[in-house]
């Protein structure tokens, strides 16, 4: 599906379609707020959830997802590799206050349509979302800064592995692993040997720890 175009009136978007993915309620209402000030844009639906934000997704088709990078339950990362496949026709505008340089880099790697950075002021997110609205890429001077730098290096983690390392961080057992990502309790384990093997982790501890260290949770 083409990107919709934008129209600027009194600098206002118009015809836009958006969906917002952010655990801290306070920044999804914050946004919400903000984007039904903008002329045409239509706030979709509101989530702090990544497996609820790709059925969302799936369910609502917006134009634009605005994602958070650090999520309860899967990363904005793993969000955004899913929603390319998923919901094909939305793009992805990262708006996240992650501090965490390797975080960031693994999902510039991903290719996001945008990153705005939340310390930015209020109008860089609205030039950031007319952009990608309108089928351009838009990055804030941080992700700008290291999307300069990033080489294509593989981190060594296959995208399922990731997401288990991440609910193994989060506390979940093995059985809530399966049912979570729907897949069977002895290939969670097969993923989780694999994963420790390439972070050289001894047991869920030093999982986590690695997890912590990458941005994957915080």
């Amino acid at each position: 599906m083409a990107s919709k175009a934008l129209t600027k009136t009194t600098g206002k978007t118009k015809g836009v379609r958006v969906l917002i993915v952010d655990d801290h309620a306070s920044i999804c209402k914050m946004l919400a707020y903000v984007l039904r000030l903008e002329d045409g844009v239509e706030v979709v639906g509101e989530t702090g959830s990544g497996q609820e934000a790709l059925k969302m997704a799936v369910d609502l088709k917006p134009d634009v997802m605005i994602l958070d990078l650090l999520l309860r339950d899967l990363n904005g990362t793993g969000v955004l590799r899913k929603v390319r496949s998923l919901a094909p026709g939305t793009r992805v505008l990262f708006y996240s206050g992650c501090l965490n340089v390797t975080a960031i880099i693994e999902c510039l790697q991903a290719r996001p349509d945008g990153y705005v950075d939340k310390t930015e002021d209020i109008a860089v997110f609205r030039e950031g979302l007319r952009a990608v609205a309108s089928g351009k890429r838009f990055f804030s001077t941080l992700p700008a800064t290291l999307l300069d730098k990033i080489d294509a290096k593989n981190i060594g983690l296959t995208q399922r592995e990731a997401e288990v390392m991440q609910l193994i961080a989060e506390g979940k057992y093995s059985r809530e692993i399966a049912d979570l990502l729907k897949i069977s309790p002895k290939t969670v384990e097969i993923h989780r040997a694999n994963l420790m093997a390439k972070v050289n982790a001894r047991n869920t501890a030093d999982i986590t720890r690695h997890a912590m260290r990458n941005g994957v949770v915080e």
